[in-house]
């Protein structure tokens, strides 16, 4: 049997008011289920069919609908009833009949009559032309009863076999619609998110090649933000760039639509500290935020514009280049509900899309910006700055300041490339030239004392600072400052002539030297202050420190000429106090806090000639840096300690001494590679010192070597 057709239904419902006729329905049925075989031909049952009729007796037409409607709330129905037409006093047979069907529609009907109410066609005109309706003209027999028994039972059972199979060919049809609807669905939105991203992929590429011609930040920005409008639309917008380093925003493009125009907004601040909401962004992603109607407005966004008109749908995401993070960029819209997740998305992938190339935008125009200061600073100083290659020793670039110092048109320096060593005196183009060469090839930074013939036959005295500049540890530019020290040499020898003169002329002396000093001190200022301008261009991390350590020793020489400017005794420096200013001034470039790192200094009634106490003050700047750099990490407390003490006769014993980590176990400072150790070796042995190294409680440095006149009153 077919899983849709249901087992049969053998209920059948007698409704008539004469009481003995049905105990004979019920005998005529039971007839059916005892002679079956005999019967079979007659009703259309088969032999083997059982036939076990079940009979519910109703005597009034009212009580046998209710008999059909409790049957069919208990999902029991009956499948046949017959029907007396005659049923006194309440509703006869044929208003029964519509009333059953109005419970049941599928009930089948046999109606009992002898025509003395109702004619053939009245019954038909009652119950309507249907073949749920059967009339069977009494007297009968009981073979008609047995045949419309099971006949019409059997028709039930196909019928609701048919309406099944009409209700799961119904389901079929809804779901297969259903699904087809899901695919089409599914299909449309595979093609318009297809032509979102041709126009996105169409949108990015000529993006790219609009940005590819833009010159600053604030043309970049605006052929973004075009970009953004096209794809999600704003009514608001801003564009801003960040600087890690500086931890500030720099805004870039602000726009709101004012009036129904679009208008550019000034910055109101050239920099400022980011706030909690675009942290929120730096730190965590790209953030979707919608106002509901009546909602007030975050109090982490900051208004702009139109402050009176706050917008309702606000896109921000970060714009980053690979690691870094470039600035942030918001689309804003005054609708509600403007965006969504999808929105969000598609700017982040637009932000990421820009992020390097309004990095490289930025870099080039802050480059070109810096690279104008620089230039106006290096021609207003009275040196010359000058660049060139670390191979060939060409000159690339070099100061206008050398043209007033020399004669020759700057042009001539840089198109001819060895114009340096062609115009240098004879006497030192023998030696200069190579000195700069080995000490190139040996990767130190160096300067020298040279002449140089002038434009107009003049010999100019130069002192020459030359600094590296590396890529990958191998040098690829000298930069370098050319000091003009003709007076100094002039004065230096007019100093030494001086010395033999009476002692009316050891004022003139003084002046003079006081002069000296305090030029030399400037022009290392100027030169610290160049280098680290210079530093800003510099992206090798090793090449930057060399830069930094530069500027320190400079400063350090600077620091003696200072203190000998202001000193009445031109001679001999007090040590004491010029190593407590270098020291201090070395904690402070490390940002030290003394709270953490303590600061011993003594040096007592030493004075050094200037001899000596150069290389020294750069070998405690050395030592003192070494220590600040390696001795206390991760915030370890500890102390410095530098003195420099009598040690026995006419010697002096300097010593840097720390309580931090100490060096690695298997370390030896005469085999460092490091340039700051072997600085301080060739001091050393300048000074024609003795140095000891002791790593048992920390680091202490000791080197002892010989002053004839450390006293203040000695004699010399």
């Amino acid at each position: 049997m077919d899983r849709r057709t249901p087992a049969k239904n053998q209920r059948i419902l007698l409704i008539d008011d004469d009481q003995t006729i049905h105990p004979i329905f019920r005998e005529m049925l039971r007839v059916a289920a005892r002679d079956g075989a005999n019967l079979g031909a007659a009703s259309g049952a088969k032999a083997n069919d059982e036939i076990d009729f079940e009979v519910d007796s109703a005597y009034q037409g009212e009580e046998g609908v209710e008999l059909v409607r409790h049957a069919h709330s208990a999902v029991r129905p009956y499948a046949l009833a017959f029907v007396d037409v005659r049923l006194p006093p309440g509703c006869d047979g044929i208003e029964t009949t519509k009333r059953i069907w109005a419970v049941d529609p599928d009930v089948q009907i046999v109606i009992c009559t002898a025509y003395a109410d109702y004619s053939w066609d009245q019954v038909f005109e009652n119950v309507g032309n249907t073949d749920r309706a059967v009339i069977l003209k009494k007297p009968f027999e009981a073979v008609e009863v047995l045949q419309l028994a099971y006949a019409l039972t059997e028709k039930w059972r196909l019928i609701q076999g048919a309406k099944n199979q009409l209700r799961d060919l119904d389901r079929m049809v809804r779901e297969r619609t259903q699904e087809l609807e899901a695919t089409n669905e599914r299909l449309q939105r595979e093609m318009t998110e297809r032509k979102r991203m041709e126009a996105r992929v169409a949108a990015f590429s000529d993006l790219g090649h609009k940005l590819s011609s833009a010159k600053t930040a604030v043309e970049a920005a605006k052929i973004i933000v075009e970009a953004a409008d096209s794809m999600l639309g704003w009514d608001a917008c801003v564009l801003e760039l960040y600087s890690a380093e500086q931890d500030r925003m720099f805004p870039v493009l602000n726009v709101d639509t004012i009036g129904g125009i679009r208008t550019e907004l000034p910055n109101s601040h050239e920099h400022y500290e980011p706030t909690p909401m675009t942290r929120r962004v730096l730190a965590e992603g790209g953030k979707l935020l919608l106002r509901a109607p009546g909602e007030e407005p975050s109090p982490a966004l900051v208004p702009f514009g139109d402050t009176a008109r706050r917008s309702a749908s606000i896109l921000l995401v970060p714009i980053r280049d690979g690691d870094n993070i470039v600035g942030v960029s918001s689309v804003q819209s005054y609708r509600a509900q403007a965006y969504d997740d999808e929105a969000l998305g598609t700017l982040q992938a637009l932000a990421d899309h820009c992020g390097g190339a309004l990095h490289r935008i930025w870099a080039e125009e802050f480059r070109r910006q810096s690279e104008l200061e620089l230039r106006s600073l290096v021609e207003s100083v009275q040196a010359v700055v000058w660049r060139g290659e670390a191979q060939t020793f060409k000159i690339t670039y070099i100061s206008k300041e050398a043209e007033t110092l020399l004669g020759y048109p700057i042009e001539r320096w840089v198109k001819e490339s060895q114009f340096w060593q062609q115009h240098m005196h004879p006497e030192d183009r023998t030696w200069a030239p190579a000195f700069c060469m080995r000490e190139t090839r040996a990767g130190r930074d160096h300067e020298f004392q040279y002449r140089m013939v002038a434009a107009d036959g003049r010999v100019v005295w130069l002192r020459d600072i030359v600094r590296l500049v590396c890529d990958d540890g191998r040098p690829r530019q000298l930069v370098g400052v050319m000091i003009d020290i003709t007076g100094q040499k002039a004065a230096e020898d007019q100093i030494r002539a001086s010395l033999k003169e009476q002692e009316i002329l050891l004022k003139e002396k003084e002046v003079l030297l006081k002069e000296i000093h305090h030029r030399v001190k400037n022009n290392m200022q100027i030169v610290s202050g160049l280098l680290q301008l210079q530093s800003g261009y510099v992206k090798d991390p090793q090449a930057l420190e060399f830069f930094k350590e530069s500027q320190s020793r400079i400063k350090s020489m600077a620091l003696i000429h200072e203190t000998l400017y202001q000193s009445k005794d031109l001679a001999r420096i007090d040590f004491d106090a010029y190593l407590r200013k270098l020291t201090v001034n070395v904690f402070h470039s490390f940002g030290s806090n003394l709270t953490r790192v303590g600061l011993n200094v003594g040096a007592p009634d030493i004075f050094l000639d200037v001899n000596k106490a150069v290389p020294c003050g750069l070998i405690v700047n050395e030592l003192v840096s070494n220590a600040l750099k390696y001795a206390f990490p991760d915030n370890r407390a500890g102390e410095v300690d530098v003195s420099l003490k009598p040690a026995g006769g006419r010697e002096l014993c300097l010593q840097v001494r720390d309580n931090g980590a100490g060096p690695p176990p298997d370390w030896d400072y005469r085999r460092t590679e490091t340039f700051g150790w072997k600085l301080i070796l060739i001091l050393v042995e300048q000074i024609g010192g003795v140095m000891q190294v002791d790593c048992g409680d920390g680091t202490a440095v000791s080197i002892t070597f010989n002053d004839g006149g450390w006293k203040k009153d000695d004699v010399w």
